[in-house]
């Protein structure tokens, strides 16, 4: 135990028979410059200031991954062969009306593989989409969007697809008739 100045025995504190006094054993408060509760609260801090970090940094980590998966660029099937040496490879959403009568391969028990066109505004893209079953309304006529991306930026290169989305209800095709008149074959008419 240190000693500081205030306890040293010195020559005038002997007793009359030459001995030290007898010293006070109690615990005593402690000063706050010799306290190591000074350290212990900032040592506390420190921790607590590192775990908001983390804490925050892992919050900014899982917002930033959802908004990248959540902002898939969404183009017609037109738009999206007119920008194809842009887009290149990158995932994206195209929409369209399926031109002609999808032809399916079973791959495995859960996946399959379907190809058929996608048509929008007098272009037709070729789409392979390769998953789960697609959605009951997938048929001919029905306009869709296909999540995926361009095989290749080559100009006969297919739309690689790995999820369907039909938009199908009346209020979407009164909405968006300019979408729905792509396929004169369709007869589509707005409502």
């Amino acid at each position: 135990m240190a000693v500081s100045g205030d306890d040293r025995v010195g020559l005038d504190q002997l007793d009359a028979d030459g001995e030290p006094p007898e010293f006070d054993l109690t615990p005593r408060e402690p000063r706050p410059s010799d306290s190591g509760a000074r350290g212990g609260r900032n040592r506390r801090r420190w921790i607590a200031a590192v775990v908001l970090l983390v804490v925050v940094a892992a919050a900014a980590f899982l917002v930033t991954k959802a908004l990248g998966s959540a902002t898939d660029y969404f183009y017609q099937a037109d738009q999206a062969v007119a920008h194809r040496s842009d887009l290149g490879t990158q995932r994206f959403r195209v929409q369209g009306t399926v031109a002609n009568t999808p032809s399916a391969a079973k791959l495995t028990e859960n996946s399959q593989k379907i190809e058929f066109q996608l048509a929008a505004n007098g272009v037709t893209v070729p789409v392979i989409y390769t998953g789960s079953d697609p959605p009951a309304l997938f048929a001919r006529c029905e306009p869709v969007v296909i999540v995926g991306h361009w095989q290749s930026k080559a100009d006969d290169a297919p739309f690689i697809g790995t999820q369907i989305i039909i938009k199908h209800t009346e209020s979407y095709t009164a909405e968006h008739a300019d979408r729905m008149k792509s396929d004169p074959e369709c007869r589509v008419t707005p409502s």
